[in-house]
């Protein structure tokens, strides 16, 4: 199967409009990437990290 990446400005309503198109066709498959599925397989193990608040998350992440 063949990649294909698509970098487009979500402020054209031409952009959008083909992107609405390209999806509706059912022709290309949506696929997360590898990060993605990393990311959900961790959660799904019960992994992961859970903040109260944007506050108790950023101190977190800063330390």
């Amino acid at each position: 199967m063949a990649t294909i990446t698509l970098s487009y400005n979500p402020r054209s309503a031409v952009a959008l409009s083909m992107l609405a198109a390209i999806r509706a066709s059912k022709a290309f498959i949506e696929e997360p990437n590898n990060v993605t599925i990393s990311a959900i397989q961790e959660l799904e193990a019960g992994r992961g990290t859970r903040a109260k608040d944007s506050n108790d998350l950023f101190k977190q992440i800063l330390g």
